[in-house]
C-alpha cells in the first residue's frame, strides 16, 4: 500500500505542475479572448430621453439620438460617403429613365433579417407603401410623387412617378430605413411605439440583446450572419447621457470608448488627454446620409417691423457669423450663405448677393426706413417708441450664440435681449407665432432641396398668429415665386436645369431673409485609443456609426503592427499635428495588457509553489 501511495505521489509530483501550467495558459488565453471581444461603449449626449425606437418615425425620442441608435440595426438602400459618392448597401444598382419618371432598383441577395427571415423586394415595397400612407415620417416628401410600385421578382423594385422629382432617387436611396414587412405588417407606422427588442429586427451589422429605457442603456451584439461580414467588436453598449454629462472624464475613465461631442467647447479639454483623439465629419451619420449641425435665426414675418423685408435685411447685415463660429463653435464650422446653403456648397450660385457683416450698411437701411437713434443709443420707431427684439432659445449652445447677436443688434440701436425657454414652451411659441426672433439649433442634410424647403410654408396663405402650424410655417412667410422656383427645380430632368431654378430660389431667400442662416458646424467625436483601434474611417472624415466605421473598429489587441503614420485631426486650431507611430502603438498595447498579465501569472506561480511544497512534504512523510 505504501509503495502504491509513493508511486501515486510521484505521478502527482509530475502531473500537478503540468495541469497548473496548462490551466494558467488557458486562463490567460481566456482573458486575452475577452479583451479581444471587449465591449465598445458609445455615449450619445441627448437633449431628452429615448422612449421609443420606431424605425420609420421618431415618435417620442430626440431625432438625432433616435437615428444614431438605429444606424447600428437598420440599413438604407445606399449610404453617402464622406466625399459625396453613394455606397451600395441593400441596393446594388439603380437606374432612372430619361424622363425622370421610372426607377428600377436591384437589391442585394442573400441578406437576412436579424430573426433569420430573408430580405426581399416585398420589404422595400412595404416601406414605400408606408411612406405613401403615413406622411408624418416622409421627411423628404417623396410619397406624393409615387404612382405605382412593382416587384417583378424578389430582388427588383420598379417605381413609377406621377411627375419628375430631380432629388427623388437620392432621397429614396439614403433617406429611409428599410424595415421588415413580417414584423410591422398592418401597423400604423406613424403611431407605433417600438420598445420590444423582438420588434427591433433589422439587417444591420448589430442586433439588440438588451434594452433598458429606464437606464437609457442598450446592448447590441454582432450579427454573425451579416451580409457584409461580422464586426470585429463582439458587443456595443450604447449609453444615452444628458447633454451636460462630463464626457472628458467619462472618456478618460473608460465609461465611454467613443462619444459624440455636441458642444464644441469640450474639444479643448479633451485635447489635453494624450489617450483621446478627436475626429470630425461634415455631419452626423443619419439614415444613409449626413445630418449637419446648423444654426439660424427664425423671424416672425407676421408682426411689425419684421414684416418689412428691408428691416430683416438690416438684421442680417448685423450678425457677425464668423465671430459666432470662432467663439461658440471653437472654429468647428463654416458660415452659411445668405441663400441658406453652406457657403461652400456646389449648389450656391456665384452671383448671389451675400449679406455679409456690415454694421454701417445695417444702419443705413434702418435710417432709410424712418427709424431714428435716440439720445440713449436706442433706435426709435417713427412714432418715437423704442425698438426692442426678444430672442428666444432653449439654452445650451444657443445661449453662447445669443450674447453675440444681442451685442451686434445693440450696435445698430436695437434693444435686443434673450429669453431661455423649455423645449415645449419654445416650440409652442413658434407654432402659435408668439415670438419675434428665435435661435434654432438643428441638424439637417446638406441637400439643396431639403434646406430650401424645410421652412417653406406649405400653405397658400400664412397661418394667423394664435393658430398652430408645423415647423415649415413658423416664420409665417409665403412667397409664390419661391415655391414656383422650387417646383421647377424638382421637375428638372438634368442637374444643370435644376441648378438654374434652385439658384433662383436662393436669390429670393437671400433677399427676403425670413430666416437668417448663421452657420453649418462640424460633427465631432472623441474616442479613447487605448482600448480600440481601426479608427481610420473617423480620421478620414466618415464619422461614426457608418457602414465602414462599424466594421473597421477593433479591440486594440487585434491591431496589426502599423508601419505607417495614422491620419490625424485636421483641426490644427485644437492641437498641434502629431503622428502615431508603431512604437507608440506597441507601447500602448503593452501598457494595457501587462498589469493584468503580471498579476495573473504571479497568482498562478504562487499556487504552483504551494502545491509543490505540499507534494514534497507528503513524499518525505511516506518514505
Amino acid at each position: 500500500m505504501k509503495g502504491e501511495t509513493i508511486v501515486c505521489i510521484r505521478y502527482l509530483y509530475v502531473a500537478v505542475p503540468i495541469i497548473l501550467i496548462v490551466a494558467s495558459l488557458q486562463w490567460l488565453y481566456a482573458i486575452e479572448a475577452q479583451a479581444q471581444s471587449g465591449n465598445l461603449i458609445f455615449c450619445i449626449p441627448s437633449p431628452g430621453k429615448v422612449l421609443d425606437l420606431n424605425p420609420y418615425f421618431y415618435i417620442a425620442s430626440p431625432p438625432l439620438t433616435h437615428g444614431t441608435i438605429l444606424k447600428f440595426l437598420y440599413e438604407t438602400l445606399a449610404e453617402e460617403t464622406s466625399n459625396g459618392s453613394l455606397e451600395p448597401l441593400l441596393a446594388t444598382n439603380w437606374t432612372m429613365s430619361s424622363d425622370g419618371k421610372e426607377i428600377v432598383i436591384k437589391l442585394r441577395e442573400n441578406v437576412l433579417w436579424h430573426d433569420g427571415y430573408r430580405f426581399t423586394s416585398a420589404d422595400v415595397a412595404f416601406v414605400l407603401y408606408a411612406i405613401k400612407r403615413f406622411p408624418q415620417g416622409d421627411v423628404y416628401s417623396i410619397g406624393g410623387y409615387i404612382s405605382t410600385i412593382e416587384t417583378p421578382d424578389n430582388y427588383t423594385v420598379k417605381i413609377k412617378l406621377s411627375q419628375p422629382f430631380s432629388r427623388f432617387l437620392y432621397y429614396l436611396l439614403t433617406g429611409y430605413r428599410i424595415f421588415p414587412e413580417h414584423v410591422f405588417k398592418d401597423k400604423d407606422m406613424s403611431n407605433t411605439t417600438v420598445t420590444d427588442m423582438r420588434e427591433l429586427v433589422g439587417t444591420g451589422p448589430f442586433k439588440v440583446s438588451e434594452i433598458d429605457l429606464a437606464a437609457q442603456i442598450m446592448r447590441l451584439v454582432a450579427f454573425d450572419r451579416y451580409w457584409g461580414g461580422k464586426s470585429n467588436i463582439g458587443e456595443i453598449v450604447i449609453r444615452v447621457v444628458d447633454e451636460s454629462a462630463p464626457l472628458p472624464a467619462m472618456l478618460a475613465t473608460g465609461q465611454c470608448s467613443i462619444a459624440m461631442i455636441t458642444n464644441p467647447a469640450l474639444a479643448a479639454p479633451l485635447s489635453t488627454n494624450p489617450d483621446i483623439r478627436i475626429a470630425t465629419a461634415k455631419g452626423w451619420p443619419y439614415q444613409g446620409s449626413y445630418y449637419t449641425p446648423a444654426s439660424l435665426i427664425i423671424l416672425n414675418t407676421a408682426i411689425y417691423p419684421l414684416n418689412i423685408t428691408a428691416f430683416r435685411q438690416a438684421l442680417a447685415y448685423a450678425v457677425d457669423k464668423e465671430r459666432i463660429i470662432q467663439l461658440a463653435l471653437q472654429g468647428f464650422g463654416e458660415i452659411s450663405s445668405s441663400g441658406q446653403l453652406p457657403i461652400s456648397s456646389r449648389w450656391r450660385p456665384g452671383d448671389l448677393n451675400e449679406l455679409t457683416f456690415n454694421i454701417t450698411k445695417a444702419k443705413e437701411i434702418l435710417t432709410s426706413l424712418g427709424f431714428t437713434l435716440g439720445s440713449d443709443g436706442i433706435l426709435r420707431y417713427p412714432n418715437g417708441s423704442p425698438v426692442s427684439i426678444k430672442i428666444i432659445d432653449t439654452g445650451g449652445l444657443a445661449s453662447n450664440i445669443a450674447p453675440i447677436i444681442i451685442q451686434n443688434w445693440r450696435s445698430i440701436g436695437i434693444d435686443a435681449y434673450e429669453e431661455t425657454l423649455t423645449r415645449l414652451a419654445y416650440v409652442n411659441s413658434l407654432s402659435l407665432g408668439y415670438y419675434q426672433a428665435a435661435i434654432l439649433l438643428t441638424n439637417r442634410p446638406l441637400d439643396v432641396d431639403f434646406i430650401l424647403t424645410v421652412f417653406m410654408d406649405r400653405q397658400d396663405m400664412p397661418t394667423p398668429i394664435g393658430k398652430p402650424t408645423q415647423y415649415w410655417g413658423w416664420s409665417r412667410y409665403v412667397n409664390s415665386d419661391f415655391k414656383s422656383a422650387i417646383m421647377k427645380a424638382r421637375q428638372a430632368v438634368s442637374e444643370e436645369e435644376a441648378f438654374k431654378y434652385y439658384a433662383e430660389a436662393q436669390r429670393i431667400a437671400a433677399r427676403d431673409q425670413w430666416v437668417i442662416p448663421i452657420y453649418y458646424a462640424k460633427a465631432i467625436w472623441a474616442f479613447n485609443i487605448k482600448s480600440f483601434s481601426g479608427w481610420d474611417p473617423l480620421y478620414a472624415g466618415e464619422g461614426f456609426p457608418t457602414h465602414r466605421s462599424m466594421l473597421s473598429i477593433k479591440p486594440y489587441t487585434q491591431a496589426q503592427p502599423q508601419t505607417q503614420t495614422m491620419y490625424i485631426e485636421k483641426q490644427a486650431t485644437l492641437t498641434q499635428r502629431e503622428t502615431i507611430t508603431q512604437e507608440k502603438t506597441a507601447g500602448a498595447m503593452t501598457q494595457q495588457i501587462m498589469p493584468e498579465s503580471i498579476i495573473i501569472v504571479s497568482i498562478v506561480l504562487a499556487i504552483l509553489v504551494a502545491l509543490l511544497v505540499a507534494v514534497i512534504f507528503l513524499r518525505r512523510k511516506y518514505k
